[in-house]
């Protein structure tokens, strides 16, 4: 219990405000390791080699997106800001999906965009942007569920990672417009409104 209070309490020096960036950013990570893997995935169930028939800029593609992510981290502004700057020419090269171009330049440039604050997101959260990637590729059907209940059950200790899955949530749903897209927005909007009640109690406690 004592060092669930510890940790529940890491958050508190931070406001509001900074806190709901450093939730964006992760939820931003999260969506852009899934796109990631989801590529991947796709690549390996096609059975096509990534060291020949696959197209040259998807491999650089995802090795850019991932410095991007490791960058928002670890090094400073500026090498993010090169990187996102990278990644997006290297999406021009995305053969007639308009929609897919759209929705990937726009992760890369919300996250230089976050990246920008003082704040550094905490190391203790790098496990949560391999959660979801290591379901894609598994394929195991229990770890959904299971990575999506601790990042609820979390709100007791940190609200902001479930407000990054809110976010996540939401913006997948956003991308698909339809009755099963709505519910996504609305089940992401559900989730946010409590997470950040808590935030708010946490950050002035």
């Amino acid at each position: 219990m004592g060092g669930l209070r510890v940790r529940a309490a890491q958050n508190h020096r931070l406001g509001t405000a900074a806190n709901l960036r450093l939730a964006a950013l992760l939820g931003v990570t999260m969506a852009l390791g899934i796109v990631v893997a989801s590529g991947i995935q796709r690549t390996i169930d096609s059975a096509i080699p990534l060291t020949r028939g696959c197209p040259w800029y998807l491999p650089v593609l995802w090795s850019l997106t991932l410095a991007a992510v490791g960058l928002a981290w670890f090094a400073r502004r500026p090498a993010l800001a090169m990187i996102a700057a990278l990644g997006v020419a290297a999406l021009s090269f995305y053969p007639g999906q308009p929609d897919a171009f759209q929705a990937y330049t726009l992760l890369l440039v919300v996250l230089a965009a976050l990246a920008r604050g003082p704040v550094r997101p905490p190391r203790s959260w790098l496990w949560w942007l391999g959660a979801f990637p290591v379901w894609l590729l598994t394929g195991v059907p229990v770890l959904l569920p299971a990575i999506v209940l601790v990042l609820v059950l979390w709100i007791v200790v940190d609200a902001r990672p479930a407000i990054a899955l809110a976010l996540l949530v939401a913006f997948f749903g956003v991308g698909h417009l339809s009755p099963s897209g709505l519910v996504f927005v609305a089940a992401g909007i559900m989730l946010a409104i409590p997470a950040v009640v808590r935030l708010r109690r946490q950050a002035v406690l």
